[in-house]
């Protein structure tokens, strides 16, 4: 593993007492073909709050996953990231989601409210053959998903559905969803 620090903080101070560090790795494989991996993790303090990996398969295939995400204990957050560029096999894509999640149980505050209250997620999603974007209760009057083939007329309306997989088929698998556990950081 590799790590960039600019400076040791001052005193006794540890690298994860900057505000924002990065911590990065890179490896190459040497076979058929010659892959270089790059992965990364963004915390904030010792609360890793971002990962990315990024994978060229020489010569032609690039594809790029990543997550974000925290747990403030009352509220979360995660995101995720797909994405592939694969000329040879005329394969390009990708997708963004996005979800908030309020944990009303951590207030404490009245029994049998739901312990836990989600967002709908938002979410895009584009490939070879056209996009989707899903569109959750809140935005607008619509509530489902809206996709377009390209060259198609219009835009075809999905009310009540968040399925895009007809446009994530074939994107490397996204990173790994954040798991709520309450306390637990990991320290570098």
């Amino acid at each position: 593993m590799s790590q960039a620090v600019p400076l040791k903080p001052p005193g006794d101070g540890e690298r994860r007492d900057y505000a924002f560090s990065l911590d990065g790795e890179l490896s190459v494989t040497f076979g058929k073909p010659v892959t270089f991996t790059a992965e990364a993790q963004g915390f904030l303090y010792t609360m890793e709050i971002a990962n990315a990996k990024l994978v060229y398969k020489i010569p032609d295939q690039v594809s790029l996953t990543g997550s974000s995400g925290f747990d403030l204990g009352i509220v979360s957050y995660n995101g995720k990231l797909s994405a592939i560029v694969d000329p040879k096999n005329n394969r390009f894509g990708g997708q963004i989601s996005s979800g908030l999640t309020l944990h009303l149980s951590a207030l404490g505050l009245i029994p049998g409210i739901p312990s836990d209250v989600t967002i709908p997620t938002q979410a895009i999603a584009i490939n070879n053959t056209g996009f989707g974007v899903y569109i959750p209760p809140g935005l607008v009057p619509f509530v489902g998903t809206v996709t377009y083939h390209w060259g198609d007329a219009f835009p075809a309306l999905h009310p009540f559905s968040s399925d895009l997989s007809q446009f994530t088929a074939g994107l490397p698998a996204a990173a790994a969803d954040r798991v709520r556990t309450r306390g637990e950081v990991r320290r570098g």
